[in-house]
């Protein structure tokens, strides 16, 4: 399905002469064009959509199909499929109840942006962000000054014809009262520029991944008099190389050395913010969890911090000398069996369950 309708893409009526649109094509292709427009990575995409409505509009027997099936429509002549169909009709119904007009609001914007875990403490970031904004030179009307529009000869002017039983809009100038003769050199006759603005917005504290943010009246400047669009932030966040989060929590693993989960000690662990000490009381196992109160993220409610679950995972030294591992021997002989609890309850079980 095409992404936009070929008409607007053009910007031209659906009552504009084979004439009009070849002209339209000419003005936005050389307004486009990427060899004009080098430091413009969007205007190939603009170009190409351009070129693909051209192709469409400006062949009558293709223009009477696209007429014909509208957003149905495939350049290549395929059948629609079901995902054709299915974004149609949601198309169709979200028309329905979409404000239409001369004070219709802009386009709205979609922008994916990505954070880091310590952002979501809260930041706030510049985006540069592409807008289509009305033409500084024809102050969107699309013409080149008043010369270059002409009174629309189906409606005298008026922007309406009469039917059989009520008044309609013309479909020669859209409603418009007039015909463009003459397109504006900056706009190419869209009415519409492009503009890249730096807009700063500052995320909430607690902000989740998947959450989209709306800036209001920052998107795309409407036709006519209506408001602009909204611009949707679609939040993602960079997986962390130390921390994984749940909610509010945030889960870190830290290597604790095998003497030191024997004799106990201080172990720096890391934070959000920064690095602390915390007691490792002797003969600490693997795996224990030790929880850090308000150290996790901020509530996206404003119910608090959350908690940083710090987990111990005792390491024991690689590739010991001989000399070394005589040590350990001699240590671990030394011992009595009784030391290991753990050891001894199993072996308990293993005992009891061979004697069943």
């Amino acid at each position: 399905m095409p992404r936009k309708d070929y008409y607007v893409t053009l910007g031209v009526t659906r009552g504009s002469t084979q004439e009009e649109i070849r002209k339209a094509y000419r003005a936005l292709a050389r307004r486009f064009h990427p060899d004009r427009n080098t430091e413009s990575p969007e205007s190939v995409d603009r170009f190409r959509e351009i070129t693909e409505a051209y192709d469409t509009l400006g062949d009558p027997e293709k223009r009477r199909q696209y007429d014909r099936l509208g957003p149905l429509y495939h350049p290549q002549g395929r059948a629609p499929s079901a995902e054709d169909l299915g974004a149609f009709f949601s198309s169709t119904i979200s028309n329905i109840f979409t404000k239409r007009g001369p004070k219709a609001q802009g386009g709205d914007i979609e922008h994916n942006l990505q954070i880091t875990l310590e952002e979501v403490l809260g930041v706030t970031k510049t985006l540069a962000v592409r807008r289509e904004v009305t033409c500084y030179n024809c102050q969107g009307v699309g013409a080149d000054g008043e010369s270059g529009k002409a009174t629309c000869q189906e409606c005298d002017g008026t922007g309406k014809v009469t039917g059989k039983l009520f008044k309609s809009k013309c479909a020669r100038c859209d409603g418009k009262g007039f015909v463009i003769i003459k397109r504006c050199p900056v706009c190419g006759g869209l009415g519409r520029i492009d503009k890249t603005e730096d807009i700063q917005i500052t995320l909430p504290k607690g902000v989740q991944a998947g959450q989209k943010l709306r800036i209001k009246n920052k998107g795309h400047s409407s036709y006519g008099s209506g408001e602009n669009g909204d611009i949707y932030i679609l939040i993602t966040i960079i997986e962390h190389s130390i921390f994984s989060r749940q909610g509010r929590d945030l889960y870190c693993e830290v290597p604790l050395l095998w003497t030191e989960s024997i004799l106990g000690s201080d172990l720096k662990v890391p934070t959000l913010t920064d690095n602390t000490l915390i007691r490792i009381p002797k003969g600490t196992t693997s795996h224990k969890i030790f929880r850090l109160t308000g150290r996790g993220l901020p509530d996206p409610k404003g119910k608090g911090m959350g908690d940083l679950h710090v987990r111990v995972i005792i390491e024991f030294p690689e590739d010991l000398s001989s000399e070394h591992r005589r040590e350990v021997q001699t240590l671990h002989q030394q011992i009595p069996s009784s030391k290991y609890p753990l050891r001894q309850q199993f072996l308990q079980k293993l005992a009891k369950r061979g004697s069943s």
